[in-house]
């Protein structure tokens, strides 16, 4: 059984895979973070989500922020959203 576990982890994360690349290619673009540019898209997506990112310490609090302060573009949003809906 615990084989399957792990196959169905493998099948998780191979199906993750390409919406990870298109939060670092965007990432990489703003010269941000995964975590920072995963949050901005959550902040954007729907008026009714509220991200609220956990910090254990300063420098997480600090990472945290540099959230603000700038957008996605409508196609890097949009890709974002594709990804995001192929990975389910």
């Amino acid at each position: 059984m615990e084989g399957a576990s792990y196959g169905r982890r493998d099948l998780q994360q191979e199906k993750l895979e390409p919406l990870f690349v298109v939060l670092e290619e965007i990432a990489n673009a703003h010269e941000k973070t995964i975590p920072q540019v995963a949050i901005n898209w959550l902040l954007t997506k729907d008026s009714c989500i509220l991200p609220i990112p956990g910090a254990k310490n300063a420098r997480q609090a600090s990472q945290h922020a540099g959230t603000l302060g700038w957008r996605l573009t409508e196609e890097e949003h949009a890709r974002i959203s594709q990804a995001e809906v192929a990975s389910r």
